[in-house]
């Protein structure tokens, strides 16, 4: 090979090369996102960019995968960082419920980054995105209540990348909580409830007989909680805890603080 032609082959090359001698707006911006705020004990997490509407890139890493680093076109960068899909259904852009089945316990984080730079970094905060509905059954164990207990809804998911509630038929029996069994002639039942619209309207709570599945009660779930203040647009959502007794009477409803687990509000 002459001088000459490799002469040309190297300025063929930086040419085509980002350099600092030239303009670098072709060129991918290094984005870090630091993960190091997730709980290994929540599983998995499912990391997806988007950039400009577009579907980036979207990939189940590991909670113990601390830091995560990605090339992305210079713009501005959506990332959504979901922790705890179990039964839910995710395609990059939302998260589906499927019908009959309650929300898992996701954490979600969001953040919009400048990566129209060399490169960009992001913190991955996680929030608690659901709220355990807990209903405490009075004079009676899971097995003789003589109630089905049921939620039915309108949302059915939400947008990863902005937290909005996905609408879309909501329905799901509640079963008994796992933090303890029937005690002192208490039965304890629960479900996860998604996020709700801003205005919180559409939850329905049921009672079913068990003996001839005939609708018994209904209770305007959704206007108990806009009458007791329950944010739904928090960053964390607190929990519920609704007391019947045996005709499957609303005896009290209290919120519970999702950080302390003390009960912030009662109505009795």
């Amino acid at each position: 090979m002459t001088l000459r032609t490799l002469l040309l082959t190297a300025a063929t090359a930086l040419a085509c090369s980002c350099s600092i001698k030239e303009t670098r707006t072709d060129c991918p911006c290094r984005l870090t996102i630091d993960l190091s705020d997730a709980s290994e004990e929540n599983g998995n997490i499912i990391v997806s960019v988007r950039g400009n509407s577009e579907l980036l890139m979207c990939e189940e890493v590991k909670a113990s995968d601390r830091i995560k680093h990605y090339d992305v076109p210079k713009s501005r960068i959506m990332i959504s960082c979901l922790q705890g899909i179990r039964d839910c259904k995710s395609d990059g852009r939302n998260v589906y419920i499927p019908l009959g089945r309650d929300i898992d316990r996701i954490h979600t984080s969001i953040d919009s980054t400048d990566c129209r730079h060399e490169s960009a970094y992001s913190f991955a905060r996680f929030k608690k995105n659901w709220a355990t509905l807990e209903i405490e059954c009075q004079a009676a164990d899971s097995r003789t209540y003589p109630y089905d207990i049921s939620v039915e809804g309108n949302v059915n998911g939400f947008d990863i990348f902005t937290l909005a509630p996905s609408e879309g038929t909501f329905r799901c029996s509640a079963y008994p909580a796992s933090r303890q069994a029937d005690n002192m002639g208490k039965a304890t039942f629960q479900m996860n409830l998604p996020r709700q619209f801003r205005e919180g309207k559409g939850l329905t709570l049921k009672l079913t007989k068990k003996t001839d599945h005939i609708p018994e009660k209904e209770y305007d779930l959704s206007g108990i909680l806009t009458g007791k203040r329950f944010d739904w647009s928090a960053a964390n959502l607190d929990d519920i805890s609704i007391a019947l007794d045996y005709s499957g009477n609303i005896i009290s409803v209290s919120i519970i603080d999702w950080q302390t687990g003390m009960e912030s509000e009662i109505v009795i």
